[in-house]
């Protein structure tokens, strides 16, 4: 079952990928559908007709990746209702919205969506191509210099697309490496409070280590507890100001040993 699976994603894609993230990742998905699969073929032979429909409704989750690999490589072209892509993304949209929510982030005064605004797009890449800072190419991948990027590119059959002066063209985003975990997830072991934080403390580009969690936690509970007291005494006598400023101090020092020690 393991090799089938993998024929059907791709073998060379399997073999010839250099990346060895990429390739784990792959994988750990096949090896997902195969286990499934098999849970599915012993339920079938025990004639556990519960255990088969767990199993389906399993099989099917863990093999979207598999499954929409293949089918966009045999059948990807065909597309012409361009309308599937929008439904796709207001799903993921509202996933989102409904994260937020669960992070009592409060929702935006005004959301906007780059499709809406095609015609805006469209002439900031012809005043900059007027400006001399960009150029068009045939096929998008005749580059000048090695760091150039493309603001507009060509779209393939089955693809999105947008009539522009240059051709119809469309964006194509980039697989993730599937190496994390969803906010739902996450909100079943920490507090949406200590995620805001987290994410606030983390540079988007970087991994984001959990370990962080309840150190960054205590530093910020011990922090409002020395605001109260700050409060409390500061109009009192001098030698309580030089107290919390020592108390301060140490507890920034233990703060970064804590911080030492959790990532060593």
């Amino acid at each position: 079952m393991l090799q089938f699976l993998i024929v059907l994603f791709d073998q060379n894609k399997y073999n010839d990928e250099l990346d060895a993230d990429k390739k784990k990742m792959y994988e750990i998905m096949i090896k997902k559908v195969d286990d499934c699969a098999q849970a599915l073929e012993k339920a079938l032979t025990g004639k556990d007709s519960l255990g088969v429909e767990t199993a389906k409704g399993q099989l099917l989750n863990e093999a979207r990746d598999v499954l929409s690999e293949w089918l966009d490589a045999k059948h990807g072209k065909e597309i012409i209702d361009h309308s599937v892509f929008d439904s796709l993304a207001k799903t993921y949209e509202n996933e989102f919205l409904a994260d937020m929510a669960r992070l009592h982030v409060l929702p935006a005064d005004v959301l906007t969506r780059v499709s809406e605004y095609v015609p805006e797009v469209v002439k900031f890449v012809e005043k900059i191509i007027k400006n001399g800072y960009a150029y068009s190419t045939d096929d998008g991948s005749q580059k000048r210099n090695p760091t150039d990027f493309a603001l507009w590119k060509s779209s393939k059959d089955g693809e999105p697309f947008w009539d522009s002066p240059w051709g119809k063209a469309g964006m194509k985003m980039s697989k993730s490496l599937k190496n994390f975990i969803t906010i739902r997830e996450a909100l079943k072991q920490y507090t949406a409070r200590q995620l805001r934080l987290l994410f606030l403390m983390h540079n988007w580009t970087d991994v984001l280590d959990y370990r962080l969690m309840m150190t960054v936690e205590l530093f910020l509970y011990l922090f409002f507890v020395i605001l109260r007291f700050y409060h409390y005494c500061y109009n009192k006598k001098s030698d309580y100001r030089k107290k919390l400023e020592k108390l301060w101090e140490t507890q920034e020092k233990n703060y970064q040993q804590m911080m030492s020690i959790q990532l060593n």
